[in-house]
């Protein structure tokens, strides 16, 4: 018997063909180092992290790199659900800091509906059996949708990052499609597939949305 076998596989499975090993996807798991660089180089550059909201980008960053790890190393729907929760927790992030900023929400109120969030989406997830990947998707076009509204309360240059931000996950998307069912998937592939490409790409989104965060927290919806 294979390592992971005898657990309830994931609702989706990727491009790369899973061997029987320790780490099935071995581009598609080793990938994700990206995510917690990102998130050591977040969590260096918030310090002092005491009372700094954007420390939860860096922690969050971490996080998603371990959960997807364990998601694409093992193949397994476990770690499939811890595997977009860490998701949830960056769309989250995105959501609180955005509804935040336009109802000026006080610290606590954030902390409950961000919490109240990632818990309510992983839940369904786990209660409709699915990948959860729709309501990611629906997170992520809100957050771009109250971003274009909150535009005229950011400081100038900040938009240039949530450009970027949103450029490159909007790239690493077209790619994850692409290495889905398209022309770049290669089963046999296993030094860097698509789906690496999309990890790497949206760990810099990650970057260049803290940076972002940096420029606007602070600002309130006038």
């Amino acid at each position: 018997m294979c390592p992971w076998s005898a657990y309830a596989p994931a609702t989706i499975a990727f491009c790369e063909h899973r061997l029987c090993a320790w780490v099935v996807e071995p581009s598609n798991a080793w990938s994700n180092i990206g995510y917690v660089l990102v998130g050591l180089w977040i969590l260096q550059r918030c310090r002092p992290w005491p009372g700094n909201p954007r420390t939860a980008i860096g922690i969050a960053a971490i996080l998603l790199g371990l959960g997807s790890f364990a998601f694409h190393a093992t193949g397994v729907r476990v770690f499939e659900i811890v595997d977009v929760a860490g998701m949830y927790l960056m769309s989250g992030l995105g959501l609180t800091f955005a509804l935040g900023r336009l109802f000026a929400w006080p610290a606590a109120r954030s902390v409950t509906f961000f919490v109240g969030l990632v818990l309510a989406s992983s839940l369904l997830m786990i209660v409709l059996g699915n990948d959860g990947i729709v309501v990611f998707g629906a997170q992520v076009f809100s957050v771009v949708g109250l971003e274009v509204a909150l535009r005229h309360t950011n400081p100038p240059g900040a938009v240039v990052w949530l450009l970027r931000s949103v450029g490159a996950v909007s790239l690493g998307f077209v790619i994850w499609l692409m290495d889905l069912h398209g022309p770049l998937c290669d089963p046999d592939n296993h030094l860097v597939t698509g789906h690496a490409v999309w990890h790497v790409l949206t760990a810099l989104s990650l970057a260049f949305f803290y940076r972002f965060q940096e420029q606007v927290q602070g600002t309130t919806a006038s």
